[in-house]
């Protein structure tokens, strides 16, 4: 009887902490790549636990904003995410074999998205030519100025082309 007690009570410990083990199996950082009409869109997720519920954060690393999650969820090997103010949301699978989630992206439109835990590996580094580069090219006759933009911080250097007489900013 003894035995049986015992046995019980295990399964019910192990019944508790499955979930447990699948929230903090989620926390740390994640990244992806979202492949949108305008190019490649790198996202990293940071997932903390706080007060018995996940939290995070979503930073765009080519848009050079960072956006708390409004929810985070984890369960039965499915992970989702929203932040309401967007209206965006992330819904992916565990693959055990590849260790990440796959999934979809929504914000107005769905786009596959892949997270692999950790930082997405560093760009190049051009710190020494951060600033803003100015050019003018003549073209029909007219004048069109172009700003080269270049700035660099922990995840490398980003560089935008903007042409703000033809009205292409990025």
């Amino acid at each position: 009887m003894k035995f049986m007690n015992w046995l019980v009570g295990g399964v019910c410990l192990l019944a508790l902490a499955l979930p447990l083990c699948a929230q903090t199996a989620v926390v740390g950082n994640w990244y992806g790549v979202l492949q949108t009409p305008i190019g490649p869109m790198t996202l990293v997720f940071t997932i903390s636990e706080g007060e018995g519920a996940l939290r995070g954060e979503m930073e765009s690393i080519d848009q050079r904003t960072k956006t708390p999650l409004t929810s985070v969820t984890v369960s039965e090997g499915r992970l989702e995410f929203t932040i309401l103010a967007s209206q965006t949301s992330y819904t992916g699978s565990w693959i055990e074999t590849e260790r990440q989630w796959s999934g979809v992206f929504r914000q107005g439109v769905q786009i596959p998205l892949t997270l692999r835990r950790g930082l997405p590996p560093a760009r190049p580094r051009f710190e020494a030519l951060d600033g803003v580069w100015r050019a003018l090219v003549k073209r029909n006759g007219v004048d069109l100025r172009l700003l080269l933009r270049i700035t660099t911080d922990k995840h490398g250097s980003i560089i935008t082309l903007d042409s703000p007489d033809l009205g292409a900013t990025n």
